[in-house]
């Protein structure tokens, strides 16, 4: 959840509905991973970034498949957001829990993925992109 800083006059406020970039930093109130596409997120206050892509360390790296192979989604199957993946990477550990059945634990090959910022690096972003939606 971003939240923009405060605006002082009504002036700022006309020229931010002409521009919808914040005109001032933002700050991160809440950030969730979602392991598992389509499935519900994993709340954390911080979180590796891989370094080639600048985004969030196993976010949506992973998605379940039906009988015929095809990725199942959310709009399609609701009650996947159920689904409460819990991602220890010192462990190498997904744990997915869901009201009324069993805890599956599964242990991950994770790729050595060598971590250089919890930031977002500035240069793997332009200026005209704009953050990619869940």
């Amino acid at each position: 959840v971003l939240r923009p800083a405060e605006r002082t006059s009504s002036a700022d406020a006309a020229d931010a509905e002409a521009d919808p970039r914040p005109a001032a930093p933002c700050r991160v109130l809440e950030l969730f991973v979602h392991p598992l596409k389509s499935c519900g997120g994993m709340r954390v206050r911080r979180w590796p970034l891989d370094p080639l892509s600048g985004r969030l360390l196993y976010d949506r790296e992973w998605g379940l498949a039906g009988p015929s192979g095809t990725l199942l989604r959310s709009t399609a199957h609701p009650r996947l957001a159920l689904l409460r993946p819990e991602l220890d990477l010192a462990a190498g550990l997904l744990t997915v829990s869901a009201p009324g059945l069993a805890t599956l634990t599964l242990s991950l090959p994770l790729e050595e993925k060598q971590v250089h910022s919890r930031v977002a690096p500035r240069a793997a972003r332009s200026p005209s992109s704009s953050p990619e939606e869940s």
